[in-house]
């Protein structure tokens, strides 16, 4: 059937968003709902075909991938590492493996397995084997005790991800061998989205880069973001059941509630914001974290969002049923886009 028609105003206020997030600079604009684009924009430099560094957004990728992989039993979110990295077990090559035998996979995407995050990050990680410098990484706290934002999480996970497949643990904390997770994730979710990753970094030993790697058309990030907004589907093809997807934002973080598995949560803060808690995001929006509020009090707490560096952001708003995509900019206060998309602000 062909798709319904957007509900009466939503294509106006998509349009004025658009406008309002290029005054403010922004190079790419996709604004989009079950009827298709309903906005889309492009600032200098930007444009349909450009591939956009989507920097931390990539962690956005990480919670379906282990959903992905939990379908098949390869794993489990709620296992503990040590079940797939000997390296954190008794007599490993790394240190503070006490504390590392309390990690679940889950801390690791929710970045609450206390990792110190110590080693490069960004574009450097490429340069180092991220998956031995994860696993080689200090504790910092114990587990599920703060927030620790950084890539080593993710790439660790990564590192579990082909143990469970049949990777082989080395002498130095690296891994050889097993399924490499962007073919698995390529294969099983961005080839049927008809998604294609312009590129996606890898490190000095070819593994990919999951904490900031990614780059793709704003169009195809829009694409993700409509297959998140539908429950894990694409037209007729069901390729996460919607419950399973669902775990992603709706996990209660013990430790910083505004995030979930991958993703940026539009949920008060509350109390969950302590001194240990190393959240990189400017003093504005950490001060009314502090305050117990949210990311943008304009818009309903289901909203979510990928957000990486350059400001490259992805929100998925349910109870509006839109997707939207901008990048670049200055601006790190989104509330206002977001209440003219919702339409309660002007």
């Amino acid at each position: 059937p062909p798709p319904p028609p957007p509900e009466p105003g939503l294509a106006e206020r998509a349009a004025r968003a658009a406008e309002l997030a290029l005054a403010e600079g922004a190079r790419a604009v996709v604004i989009r709902a079950d009827a298709g684009i309903l906005a889309e924009r492009y600032g200098p430099g930007g444009g349909p075909d450009r591939g956009e560094p989507l920097a931390s957004g990539t962690k956005s990728f990480s919670c379906p991938l282990a959903l992905l992989a939990e379908g098949e039993r390869l794993l489990a979110l709620d296992d503990a590492a040590t079940r797939h990295l000997p390296q954190w077990r008794p007599g490993g090559p790394g240190p503070d493996l006490e504390r590392k035998a309390t990690i679940r996979l889950h801390n690791l995407l929710s970045m609450t397995a206390g990792l110190a995050n110590d080693g490069v990050q960004g574009g450097p990680l490429n340069t180092v084997d991220s998956y031995a410098q994860a696993l080689l990484d200090r504790s910092a706290t114990a587990a599920d005790t703060a927030f620790g934002y950084g890539p080593n999480s993710f790439q660790a996970f990564l590192a579990a991800f082909q143990m469970a497949g049949g990777g082989s643990a080395r002498a130095d904390g690296g891994v050889d061998g097993g399924p490499d997770p962007l073919a698995f994730l390529e294969s099983r979710l961005l080839g049927p989205l008809g998604i294609r990753a312009t590129a996606w970094a890898r490190d000095a030993r070819g593994q990919p880069n999951f904490g900031g790697g990614a780059e793709m058309t704003a169009r195809d990030w829009a694409r993700y973001g409509q297959f998140l907004l539908d429950g894990g589907r694409v037209g007729e093809r069901r390729i996460l059941a919607p419950e399973a997807l669902a775990r992603c934002t709706a996990y209660r973080n013990p430790a910083f509630l505004p995030y979930g598995l991958g993703f940026w949560l539009n949920r008060d803060a509350g109390a969950s914001v302590g001194p240990d808690d190393r959240i990189p995001v400017p003093g504005a929006l950490r001060s009314r974290w502090e305050a117990g509020g949210r990311y943008a009090p304009s818009v309903p707490e289901d909203m979510y969002f990928a957000w990486g560096a350059g400001n490259a952001k992805l929100f998925v708003l349910p109870s509006t049923g839109v997707v939207a995509v901008r990048i670049g900019g200055l601006t790190t206060d989104d509330d206002r886009f977001l209440g003219i998309l919702a339409g309660t602000r002007d």
